[in-house]
C-alpha cells in the first residue's frame, strides 16, 4: 500500500512537471510569436520612403517569402518585365517579412541583365540595408536584429553577370571563376539627389559626373570626347534630372548608376557603356492626366492622335492608352508643364538622340546597335539605330517607333508594349559600344 501510493506521488509530480513545461512552453512560443510581430510591424514602420511607397504599392506579400531568391534567367524590364518584378518583390518581403537571418540571393540561372535592373537591385538592397539600421538604432546590443544578404555569382558561360555584382562588390574576383581579369569595368557608382534650394542643387554636379564617366569609358575605347559633346551630354542630362525631380514622390530622390566594360566581341575592340537615371512617383501618364485640366491644348493633341491610332487596333495588334501616350509625350514641343512654359517639351527625345550618335558605330555593326529604354508604370518603350527619333516636315523632334516615320501607322509592337505588372516611377536606360573610330565622323548630331 505504501509503495502504491509513492508511486501516485510520484506520478502527480511527474504530471505536475510536464503541465509546468506546456504553460512554458506555450508562453515561450506566445512570446516568440508576439515578438515576431512586432519584429515586424516596427521594421516595416521603420521603411525607408522608397521602401514604404513600393510596400505601399503591393511590392510586400508573405506570398513572396523565398527561402532562396532567384534572379530571372533574363533580368531586364525589356525582356522579362513580369519576372523582374516578381523577383523585387520577394527581395522586400523576404527581407522585411522573413524570419531568417540570412537572405540568400542567387544569380546562379541568370545569364543576362541590363543597368536599370541591377540599379535598382542594388538600390533597393541599400534601402533594405538602411531601414534595418533605422530599426536598430535604439535598441540594446543585446537586441538588435540582425539580417546578412549573401550573393551568389552566376554560372553561365557569359561574365558580364558576374562583373556586374564584382564592380559593386557583391562578389570578390575570388568567388568567381568565368571572369577574365584581362577585360576592365568601370562603375560610375550610384548618384542622387532630390529638389532643393538653388545654392544646393545636386543636378549639376551628377550631370558632371556622368560626363566625367562617359570620358573615362570613352578613354577605354583609345579616343576623347570633344568639348562639344562634353557640355551637350552636360546639359541634356540635367534635363532630363530636372523631369525626374518634378516626378518624384515626395520624400524621395532621383537615382543615376552606369558602367561600362572594355571587352572584345565578335571580333572587335569595344567599349559597352550603361547608364540609367530613375526616379519614383508618379508615372508618365498619371503625370499628364493629372494635368489635363490645365494643359487642356497638349491634352487635345494627344487625345486626338490616340483616338486616331485606337481605330487601327486589330484582333491582335493593339496597344494601352498609357504606352501610347508615353510614345506621343515624347515628341518635341510636348510636355505636361507646357501650360506654365513654352519652351517645355524637347529634353527626353533629345537626350534619347544625343547618346544613339554616341553609339552610332553600332549602327552600322549588327552586333553593337545602341539601345534605349523608356520604363514607367505599365509599359516598355525602345528605340535603337533602326528605330529612333527623326525630324518632321515641321522641323520638330518626332518618334512613331515604325520604319514609316508616321503616326498613320501603329507602332512597331517589339518597340512598345505593356505588362500586368507596374513599376512606380520613370526609368531612362542606354546600352551602346564604342570604339576607337567612333568620333572620327564628324555628322552632326
Amino acid at each position: 500500500m505504501h509503495f502504491v501510493m509513492g508511486n501516485c506521488r510520484e506520478r502527480l509530480l511527474e504530471l505536475k512537471v510536464y503541465k509546468r513545461r506546456r504553460k512554458n512552453f506555450r508562453k515561450s512560443k506566445q512570446s516568440r510569436e508576439h515578438y515576431s510581430f512586432l519584429f515586424k510591424q516596427k521594421l516595416v514602420h521603420d521603411c525607408t520612403p522608397l521602401i514604404g511607397l513600393l510596400s505601399n504599392r503591393g511590392y510586400m506579400n508573405e506570398i513572396y517569402l523565398c527561402t532562396k531568391i532567384s534572379a530571372p534567367e533574363n533580368f531586364s524590364f525589356n525582356d522579362d518585365f513580369e519576372g523582374s518584378i516578381l523577383f523585387l518583390k520577394r527581395l522586400i518581403s523576404t527581407f522585411l517579412l522573413g524570419k531568417r537571418k540570412r537572405v540568400e540571393i542567387s544569380f546562379h540561372d541568370c545569364y543576362h541583365l541590363d543597368i536599370a535592373n541591377f540599379m535598382l537591385f542594388d538600390l533597393i538592397v541599400e534601402q533594405l540595408k538602411y531601414t534595418l539600421q533605422r530599426y536598430n538604432a535604439n535598441l540594446s546590443v543585446h537586441s538588435i536584429c540582425t539580417k546578412n544578404i549573401v550573393v551568389s555569382e552566376s554560372s553561365k558561360k557569359d561574365d558580364k553577370v558576374n562583373k556586374y555584382l564584382l564592380a559593386y562588390n557583391y562578389l570578390k574576383l575570388t568567388d568567381v571563376d568565368n571572369v577574365d581579369g584581362d577585360e576592365m569595368y568601370l562603375a560610375l557608382g550610384l548618384k542622387k539627389g532630390w529638389k532643393r534650394a538653388y545654392n544646393e542643387n545636386s543636378k549639376g554636379s551628377v550631370a558632371r559626373d556622368v560626363v566625367t564617366f562617359v570620358e573615362k569609358s570613352l578613354k577605354q575605347a583609345k579616343n576623347e570626347m570633344d568639348a562639344q559633346m562634353s557640355n551637350a551630354i552636360e546639359c541634356l542630362v540635367t534635363e532630363v534630372l530636372d523631369n525626374a525631380e518634378e516626378h518624384s514622390l515626395f520624400g524621395t530622390e532621383w537615382y543615376v548608376n552606369g558602367i561600362s566594360f572594355e571587352e572584345t566581341q565578335h571580333d572587335a575592340s569595344v567599349v559597352e557603356l550603361n547608364l540609367s537615371i530613375l526616379n519614383f512617383g508618379s508615372t508618365m501618364y498619371e503625370s499628364f492626366e493629372n494635368t489635363r485640366g490645365k494643359n487642356i491644348e497638349n491634352y487635345a493633341k494627344l487625345q486626338k492622335l490616340y483616338l486616331k491610332q485606337a481605330q487601327l487596333f486589330t484582333k491582335n495588334v493593339s496597344f494601352s492608352r498609357e504606352a501610347l501616350f508615353m510614345l506621343y509625350m515624347l515628341s518635341s514641343g510636348i510636355s505636361r508643364l507646357k501650360y506654365q512654359n513654352q519652351a517645355r517639351g524637347t529634353g527626353t527625345v533629345t537626350f534619347m538622340r544625343s547618346f544613339l550618335y554616341l553609339g552610332r558605330y553600332g549602327i552600322e555593326h549588327v552586333h553593337f546597335s545602341p539601345q534605349m529604354n523608356l520604363i514607367s508604370g505599365n509599359s516598355v518603350l525602345t528605340c535603337d539605330g533602326n528605330v529612333k527619333p527623326f525630324k518632321n516636315e515641321s522641323g520638330l523632334e518626332v518618334l512613331t517607333l515604325n520604319n514609316d516615320e508616321t503616326f498613320d501607322v501603329l507602332p512597331n509592337s517589339n518597340y512598345l508594349c505593356s505588362h500586368n505588372e507596374n513599376f512606380p516611377g520613370t526609368i531612362l536606360e542606354c546600352k551602346l559600344y564604342l570604339n576607337k573610330d567612333f568620333l572620327n565622323n564628324n555628322e552632326e548630331y
